[in-house]
């Protein structure tokens, strides 16, 4: 049976839940900055600032089955609260190495990122699993929304202040304040009240044969909810293709059209307005709309396609540095917008329709799909920015099999 979650209990939950991720998504990606600084500084190696886009997505293929399996069959605070403790040692035991040697930083960068990657793994899949525990159905979307909001605002944040930081103070003071940040996080977590009637079962069933059997029936539910996998589809499409903004805007801004770095810190910024943007927008229409709910998706999904699409028809006029940031900034603030508001539809929609006990498999399997195709699209397009000198015209093209694509499930969508 459901828990019962008063409007008031919802908004204090929706309020630490925030400023929790605030604080962890701010002060994680400073320290991302931090750590990228670092190790060119150290290895002077291009990899640098690309090894934890490396590891994160492999760590989610590694485990992805014992991740949605113990996230379904234990408390998901306990899980959350053990994920923020394993970063706070791997955190602590990165200084003291650090503090102590220099050599093998490499080395031991990789298997602290491996950790944290493990942990934060556990953690997203189990607050994904747990939203139902911590507001009631009508504040699923506000919940969704606020938790992008702090998420974007991070992200615009972070880079100047990371970038200010290490200009002041070395990379052990990064460490000690991702340390504090997720011990304050760990605090406000502490505090939450997750309303479960979740039961541990016996750690008997902690067995491969076991493990691979409830992930076969997690896969089993996918595929009997057609709906479940066109959407896991159109995550892994859209990821794929938005790895192309990440290669090809500074691309062709810089080799193509020979403008300044400002203008590739301009652009991006943007994106990051856009989704900002996109989030405060979900928090004002949070109120459940189930009559309107499939157009919130196929509304904004061909609206993003259509933006990639005139992005690729601007950089063919080979416009002038003004009209670059006057346009292109435009048409990224729109598709941050969408992308964002169809992320925010997606996670509401999963929660609504998915048995809550298979919650963590859908998710862990949704989030290994999404987060691998990323670093894909970024060794395809990075191939074909190399190697073909239009990358208006890569654009263009992008934009249309995106949309060929989007077309294909559209009619999916519509049955909801």
């Amino acid at each position: 049976m459901a828990p019962t979650i008063s409007d008031k209990d919802s908004k204090l939950q929706i309020l630490k839940d925030f400023l929790s991720n605030l604080i962890s998504t701010l002060c994680s990606s400073m320290f991302a900055y931090g750590l990228g600084f670092m190790l060119l500084d150290t290895t002077h190696s291009a990899i640098s600032f690309g090894l934890n886009m490396l590891i994160t997505p492999l760590v989610s293929i590694l485990f992805v089955i014992p991740v949605g399996n113990l996230v379904d069959r234990y408390s998901h605070k306990k899980i959350i609260v053990i994920s923020l403790l394993a970063r706070v040692l791997a955190a602590l035991g990165l200084y003291f190495f650090l503090s102590l040697s220099n050599f093998y930083h490499l080395v031991t960068i990789i298997i602290f990122l491996f950790i944290n990657a493990l942990a934060l793994n556990f953690s997203t899949t189990s607050y994904s699993a747990a939203v139902h525990e911590l507001v009631s159905l009508n504040y699923l979307q506000k919940l969704s929304s606020f938790t992008q909001v702090a998420s974007a605002s991070a992200s615009i944040a972070a880079p100047m202040l990371g970038v200010l930081l290490y200009s002041l103070v070395d990379f052990n003071t990064f460490i000690l304040l991702e340390v504090g940040a997720h011990l304050l996080t760990l605090t406000i977590v502490l505090s939450m009240k997750f309303h479960s009637t979740k039961r541990e079962t016996a750690t008997s069933t902690l067995t491969f044969h076991n493990q691979w059997q409830d992930f076969v029936t997690g896969l089993n539910y996918l595929k009997s909810q057609t709906i479940l996998s066109y959407i896991i589809l159109l995550a892994v499409i859209l990821n794929f293709f938005y790895a192309s903004l990440n290669i090809g805007l500074p691309f062709i801004v810089k080799q193509e059209l020979h403008l300044a770095n400002k203008v590739v810190g301009t652009l991006e910024t943007s994106l990051a307005i856009g989704m900002l943007c996109g989030s405060l927008i979900m928090v004002l229409f949070s109120k459940k709309q189930a009559q309107t709910f499939k157009w919130w998706l196929i509304i904004p999904l061909l609206c993003y396609d259509f933006q990639i699409i005139l992005l690729g028809c601007l950089f063919l006029t080979s416009p002038t540095q003004t009209t670059l940031i006057l346009i292109a900034a435009s048409i990224l603030l729109v598709l941050a917008i969408c992308l964002m508001i169809l992320n925010i539809k997606v996670q509401v929609y999963l929660q609504l329709i998915v048995a809550r006990q298979l919650l963590g498999r859908v998710m862990a399997v949704l989030n290994t799909c999404a987060t691998s195709s990323l670093p894909l699209g970024v060794l395809v397009f990075t191939f074909l920015f190399q190697h073909f000198s239009n990358g208006g015209g890569l654009f263009l093209i992008s934009g249309l099999i995106l949309l060929t694509c989007s077309l294909a499930i559209i009619p999916k969508i519509k049955e909801i």
